[in-house]
């Protein structure tokens, strides 16, 4: 899972290419983070 400040498509499909499952930006919704946490 990568948490990156930027939130770009550029950026998104980069991470998912170098094995990123899941991506999440700053500021991190805590909740969400929890349950995507939670699926793994």
């Amino acid at each position: 899972m990568m948490i990156t400040a930027y939130g770009d498509a550029a950026n998104h499909d980069q991470a998912m290419q170098l094995g990123a499952d899941d991506f999440l930006t700053k500021p991190v919704n805590f909740n969400e983070l929890k349950e995507k946490l939670l699926l793994l």
